[in-house]
C-alpha cells in the first residue's frame, strides 16, 4: 500500500530539509495531517502501549508543561501560543505518534542510512554548484545566494548557520546505519559523506557547536567500528589505511582550514578565560550568566515561552546589549520558559530515543539502537550551543527522526496492524 511508504516520505523530506527549506516543513505536515485523519479513523489510539505511542505521549506532555507554563505567566493565550509556534512540529509528531499505525511510518535502517548518505552529497554538490556559477535568482523576495550564503557561512535554506550545522552533522552520522549491510563501494560512500560532512561545518559553515557536537556522536560510531573490528579481521588494515589519508587529508587542508580552526581555539579561550577573543562566545557566556540568575530567581514554574529572553535580557551586565530571541542553548531555554519542569519536559524529548531503544531494541547493540543514541547526543550535542526545539525546523527535523526510530521499534509484538 501507498500509505506504508508514507515512512520514506517522510524521511526524504526531513533529511533533505537544509535543500527544500519551508516545503519540507509543509508537505510533512499535510502528509501527517492525512496520517492523523486515516488513524482516528481506524482507531490506531486504541492500539496497545508501543514505543511510537509513549513517543507521542511524551511530545504531547512536553508541550503541555510548556504550555501551562505560559498560562501561568502573565501572558495571553495568544502570546503563549506565539511563543510556542516554533516548537508546533513536536505537537503535531506527537499526534502522530498517538494516531498512527506504527507501520505506516517504518523505515528500514539501512535505507535511512542511504538517504542520509545521499543528502549529505545532495547538499555539497548544490552548495558546490551555487558557489562555483554563483547561480542567482530571486527567492521569496531575497536572492538565491543571499539565502544559501554560498560566498559566507554556508546554510542554504536553513536559516541559519546553526541549524544548518546541525542536519548536516546529524546525517553524517546516520550514514552508517546498515554499515554490515552495505557493499564495499556503499560503506566507502557512507564513509567519505561522513568526512565530507564534517569538513563542511567545521570549514564552510564554521557552526563550532555542532561541529564539537561531532565529539558525542563519535560514541556510538567508535563503538560499532569496535564491534565490527571483533568480527571482522579484514577491517583492520582498512581502518589503517583511512587513519593515514586522513592525517595526509589534514596536512593537506591546513592551509584552508587554519582560520576556522584559528575561530574555534578563540572561542575555547572565550569560554575558558571569559575575555572576549571572540564575541559570538563572549555573548553566550553572557546569556548563560544571565539565564542561571533569571532561573534562579524563578525556578518553579518559569517566565512562559514568549518571554524566554526578555527575562535574561533583565539581568545583563549594564551597557550590554545583545538582540536575540533565546539564549542559544536548549536548556536554559527552557528552564527560563517553564522552570524546573521545562528542563524535565525537554530532557524527556531528548532522552527519549535512547530510553525506548534500551528498552525496545531487538539487539542490545544493533541499528535501532545506533539511531536512536545519534539522535540523543545530536540534540543535545547541539542544543548546548542551538535553540534547537524552539527553530521550527530542528523541531521538525529531529521530531521526525524520533518518531521514525520509535515506529522501527514497534515491532509486531507489541503493535497492532490495520
Amino acid at each position: 500500500m501507498i500509505i506504508q511508504r508514507t515512512g520514506y516520505v517522510l524521511l526524504i523530506l526531513c533529511l533533505m530539509a537544509p535543500l527544500f527549506g519551508p516545503f519540507s516543513e509543509l508537505f510533512s505536515a499535510i502528509i501527517i495531517t492525512l496520517l492523523i485523519a486515516l488513524g482516528i479513523k481506524a482507531g490506531q489510539h486504541r492500539r496497545p502501549w508501543d514505543p511510537l505511542k509513549i513517543l507521542g505521549v511524551i511530545f504531547i506532555g512536553y508541550f503541555t508543561v510548556l504550555f501551562t507554563a505560559g498560562l501561568i505567566s502573565d501572558a495571553s493565550l495568544w502570546q503563549t501560543l506565539d511563543g510556542l509556534s516554533p516548537t508546533s512540529p513536536v505537537l503535531i509528531l506527537g499526534l502522530a505518534g498517538i494516531f498512527s499505525n506504527p507501520e505506516w511510518l517504518r523505515v528500514e535502517s539501512r535505507k535511512i542510512g542511504n538517504i542520509a548518505t545521499f543528502s549529505v552529497y545532495a547538499m555539497y554538490l548544490g552548495a558546490l554548484m551555487l558557489w562555483q556559477f554563483q547561480i542567482d535568482f530571486q527567492v521569496l523576495g531575497k536572492s538565491l545566494l543571499h539565502h544559501a550564503s554560498v560566498n559566507g557561512r554556508l546554510r542554504l535554506f536553513a536559516v541559519n548557520a546553526l541549524v544548518f550545522g546541525a542536519i548536516l552533522i546529524t546525517n553524517c552520522g546516520l550514514s552508517f546505519l546498515g554499515w554490515s549491510q552495505k557493499s564495499l563501494f556503499g560503506k566507502a560512500l557512507s564513509l567519505i559523506a561522513f568526512f565530507i560532512g564534517v569538513a563542511i561545518v567545521a570549514l564552510w559553515t564554521e557552526a563550532r557547536g555542532p561541529f564539537l557536537a561531532v565529539g558525542l556522536l563519535l560514541v556510538p560510531i567508535g563503538l560499532g567500528t569496535w564491534l565490527h573490528v571483533r568480527s571482522d579481521k579484514m577491517l583492520r588494515p582498512a581502518i589503517l589505511l583511512i587513519t593515514v589519508a586522513l592525517a595526509g587529508a589534514g596536512i593537506l587542508l591546513w592551509p584552508m582550514a587554519a582560520s576556522a580552526f584559528e575561530r574555534l581555539i578563540n572561542g575555547l579561550a572565550t569560554f575558558q578565560d571569559g575575555q572576549n577573543y571572540d564575541q559570538s562566545v563572549y555573548w553566550r557566556l553572557i546569556m548563560y550568566t544571565a539565564a542561571w540568575d533569571a532561573f534562579s530567581d524563578n525556578w518553579l514554574f518559569g517566565y512562559g515561552p514568549h518571554a524566554r529572553f526578555t527575562a535574561i535580557a533583565a539581568h545583563f551586565p549594564s551597557g550590554i546589549n545583545i538582540v536575540y530571541s533565546h539564549a542559544h542553548n536548549v536548556f536554559f531555554n527552557h528552564a527560563v520558559s517553564a522552570g524546573i519542569f521545562g528542563l524535565g519536559a525537554v530532557l524527556s524529548v531528548l532522552l527519549a530515543p535512547v530510553v525506548l531503544a534500551w528498552k525496545y531494541a531487538k539487539k542490545r547493540f544493533g541499528s535501532e539502537l545506533y539511531l536512536a543514541s545519534m539522535l540523543s547526543l545530536s540534540m543535545i550535542g547541539c542544543g548546548l550551543s542551538n535553540v534547537l526545539l524552539f527553530h521550527d525546523l530542528t523541531a521538525y527535523f529531529f521530531a521526525t527522526l524520533s518518531v521514525i526510530a520509535a515506529a522501527a521499534l514497534s515491532h509486531e509484538n507489541n503493535s497492532t496492524r490495520s
